[in-house]
């Protein structure tokens, strides 16, 4: 089944951050047959982004919503 954010989740709110909304309802969608049930994993270099919704705000909310959590950090992976 193919999932649209926009047809899902309606028109955006004012003050609500795109990017960081599509992380959440990324996460609930792969969570919907239980979040045990959910392995994240993420190529990453662990820094900041320029703004809000990056992927930190997604490691972030895996983090405390889902198990298990792989991050393959990307500055020690080909060290």
């Amino acid at each position: 089944m193919l999932h649209v954010a926009p047809d899902e989740l309606g028109p955006l709110a004012p003050n609500v951050d795109p990017y960081e909304r599509n992380n959440l309802w990324m996460l609930e969608r792969a969570a919907r047959f239980g979040a045990a049930r959910m392995i994240f994993i993420c190529l990453w270099n662990g820094e900041g982004g320029d703004g809000p919704g990056g992927t930190k705000h997604l490691m972030d909310a895996a983090r405390r919503n889902s198990a298990p959590v792989h991050w393959l950090n990307t500055k020690t992976l080909w060290d």
